[in-house]
């Protein structure tokens, strides 16, 4: 099926031919390189600590004033998957909800829920970058 242009005042317009789906092409090829990206690295997740032990350490932290690391789930913006985070610090402030981690030059405000794992830092080791 063709479509009549005749009336067109441009050589160039009365023969054009569409290229049909063809000119999805370079659609396609991004969001199936995406998908395959993303299907071919799966981000392995570590197993997420249990709720009383996360609360534990994170009670030791505070009271004992101790720097700690803490791997949680972190949004980037525009991204649609969450991806492992860390950061050190010291425990500046713990709620029912967030902890806030401080250090020199630095103050992050982490949700618990997305706590995945932390861990003590030894203090010849905790790097206050």
């Amino acid at each position: 099926m063709t479509v009549d242009r005749s009336y067109l005042p441009y050589p160039s317009a009365r023969h054009y031919q569409d290229r049909k789906m063809a000119k999805w092409m370079g659609f396609f090829l991004s969001e199936h390189q995406t998908a395959l990206a993303k299907h071919a690295h799966p981000q392995n997740l570590p197993d997420k600590l249990a709720w009383d032990q996360i609360l534990l350490y994170l009670g030791q932290a505070y009271s004992q004033q101790l720097p700690i690391q803490i791997d949680y789930l972190s949004s980037v913006h525009g991204q649609k998957e969450a991806v492992l985070a860390h950061s050190q610090g010291k425990v500046l402030s713990l709620s029912a909800d967030r902890v806030d981690l401080t250090g020199p030059h630095t103050f992050k405000s982490i949700p618990l829920e997305q706590i995945i794992d932390l861990h003590m830092i030894e203090e010849e080791d905790y790097d206050p970058k």
